[in-house]
Formats: structure tokens, sequence, C-alpha cells
């Protein structure tokens, strides 16, 4: 299979000199069922187009053996139009291709922030215990990234520009979990996805880029808000459940450290019993989705405070109470619509009702919190 190293055909127009205030940079993993939407949402893009504070640029593989491109999207360009490279197929679960889409995007288009979209299927943190998965599926070589090449990429992006990476944005489902923002916590400020399934339109470029577009010097907590926003706001009008937050990974720890602190009682053999009954109670009243594995981990607090007494009931409040979206804490915002929807908070966790996925123990989440732990005996009692 061709790498995205391999020679380029090019009428590339470089930016000239200095530094935009926005590099947007989208890796469209198209090679699937969503091929004609990765289409529309580059004519979506062309609404807004790049401007001298703001590149907009793109790179697309297509179903089959379509050849890749890459884009400098422009205010009425397109599809056509705005082609400024092609390279031969390339397979978007290679993190070589990933790598390479970004090292060219900091040496051609350099900015003062970064905001790289993955627009794929997504499936959180999940990765088959045969066949590793996570995001960028590619139907033609059967392929995708799982968490550990995805984190090796940011790693290389930092290595680069000496920076995390501004802005995560998960064009994709199923990505906002405390799971795989603890994984990229070291390499991204900002993640910003749905932790349910999102509908088939995905996101609203054109909104989205207008803003940016026509304000370059936003900060990106703020930029991240307003994505999330706009992409909930798309879907007013709609009868689907939409959900979409912000995460600030720097501020995970108080989440991790108040649930292994509850996880540490849930464990003891002398509250196994009465913990035991009252989490079954949460979680059977918690939303579920992904095949009942995944569930809102603030509901589930919620609902454990509500069915637990004693020290474990304290402890699902303390909990809680870090989960709460505020500037303060990690989920700085969480935005939904649908009934389905209305109480989710924007953060999920792996909760399978039986059977915990062995992969989940090689996550950084796993190795550094006792939750996997206490999975492996709650489904084996």
């Amino acid at each position: 299979m061709a790498s995205a190293t391999t020679k380029i055909t090019s009428k590339e127009s470089k930016q000239v000199s200095g530094k935009a205030k926005w590099t947007f940079m989208v890796f469209m993993a198209g090679d699937n069922n969503l091929d004609v939407a990765a289409l529309r949402d580059i004519t979506e893009m062309s609404q807004a187009g790049s401007t001298a504070e703001v590149n907009i640029i793109a790179q697309l593989d297509r179903a089959g053996a379509n050849p890749t491109q890459r884009f400098k999207i422009t205010k009425g360009g397109g599809y056509k139009k705005d082609v400024i490279a092609t390279l031969p197929e390339t397979n978007t679960g290679d993190p070589v291709v990933l790598a390479d889409f970004l090292k060219w995007a900091v040496k051609d288009y350099p900015a003062e922030h970064y905001f790289l979209v993955l627009w794929n299927h997504g499936s959180g943190w999940w990765e088959d215990e045969r066949k590793k998965k996570g995001i960028a599926y590619d139907d033609s070589d059967n392929d995708y990234l799982n968490n550990v090449e995805l984190t090796s990429v940011l790693e290389t992006f930092m290595q680069v520009t000496g920076e995390k990476v501004d802005i995560l944005g998960m064009d994709a489902c199923l990505m906002t979990m405390v799971e795989v923002a603890y994984q990229l916590q070291d390499n991204v400020q900002f993640i910003v996805g749905s932790e349910i399934e999102e509908p088939f339109e995905g996101w609203p470029y054109h909104t989205i880029l207008k803003y940016l577009t026509q304000h370059p010097k936003v900060t990106p907590s703020v930029l991240a808000v307003e994505t999330a926003k706009l992409y909930v706001k798309s879907y007013a009008n709609t009868t689907e459940d939409v959900t979409q937050s912000v995460i600030a990974t720097a501020k995970l720890d108080p989440i991790t450290l108040k649930l292994n602190e509850l996880v540490k009682l849930l464990l003891d053999p002398a509250l196994a019993k009465a913990a035991q009954s009252a989490v079954a109670a949460a979680w059977r009243v918690t939303p579920k989705f992904y095949n009942n594995m995944y569930l809102d981990l603030y509901r589930f607090a919620a609902n454990l405070q509500k069915k637990a007494t004693g020290e474990v009931r304290l402890k699902a409040g303390e909990l809680l109470r870090t989960l709460v979206v505020s500037a303060k804490n990690s989920i700085i915002y969480s935005g939904k619509h649908g009934k389905f929807a209305k109480d989710m908070k924007g953060l999920a966790i792996y909760f399978p009702p039986a059977n915990v996925n062995t992969a989940y123990y090689d996550l950084h989440f796993s190795r550094d919190c006792q939750w996997a732990e206490y999975l492996k005996t709650y489904c084996n009692q």
C-alpha cells in the first residue's frame, strides 16, 4: 500500500509569509460508507474559505482505489477547485499517513494555534481483542487507528511544534470518553466531540468555520466551546438525539482521583454486597449506548449517590462534583438535544453488563485507575 510519503503530484500554493492565527486541519477517512458525506462537508467548508489569518486544509481518502487528495479550502471553492496535491491511495488506519499530513500542515501552513479534526466513524476507546480499532476506519485496508497509534501521532506533532494540539475535534461517534481523554491528555489541550452516536450529517463546518474566520483571534477554549454550541444548534429543528461537549484534559485528575476513591470502597469485602446492589441499581437507570457498554458518567454517579448509603454514597457525591459542567472542571461545556440526551453531561465511561474486553487493560486509564479492576470483579460476580 502506498503511503503518504510516496511522490506527490501537486499544484500547491504554500502560505508565503508569517504565521496565521489558526490552521484548521481535517483528516477525512472517507474510504467507507461516509464517502458522499466527505464531499458535502468540503462544500460546507468552502462557504467560509481560508483567509490570511485562518488556514483551512483537509486530506481526503475516498472509497475504493481513488487517490488521496489534499485541499486548501477557498471561499466558493470546493472538492474540484481546491485540490492542491494528489497522493496515491492511502490507508487512513496507518499512523504514518496521519503523521505525514500533520507534518505537511505545520511546515506549509504554520500558525499560532492548531485545530485538528478526525473525521470518520468512531467507537470510543474500544479495541477489538483480535483486531485493534478506534477511529479513522479504512474499508479498503480493513484498518483503523487505535488509541496507542493516535497517541503516538500526536506525540510526533508535539515534537515538531513544541506544543500540544490546541483542539482535537472528533467528528465521529462515541469519542468523548474519560478513557480517550485520559489517553490523550499529554498531547491535546481540549477535546470536542460526542459521547453518543453522531447523526450522519456530522459537524456543521460552514457555521463553525464562518465563526473562526470572523474571529481569528479567538482563544482555544472559547473556540472549542463555540464549536460544540454550533454543532448542537445545527440539530435544533430535528428529532435527532445529539450531544457535544468540551473536555479540558489538564483538569482530568480530580475525576480519576475521586473515581479511584470510590472504587476502593466498592472493592472493600466488608461493603461488597451492599455496594454491588447499589451499583447494579444505578447501572440499570443510567443512559447507556454502544450495545449498553458505555454510559454517562455523571448520571451514573448521580444515580449511585441516590441508591447507595454511607461512605459509598459520600464518595459518589464527591465524584459527582468533579463532573459538574464548569470552567473550573474538566467538562467545560456540555450541550445536548433530544429526549435521550437531555440529562447527559458530556463524558462517558466503559461499563459493560458482562465480559470485560481484555484490551481495556492496556489503556493508560486502566493502568492508572482501578476502574478496570473493579469491572473485572463486578462482571465476574
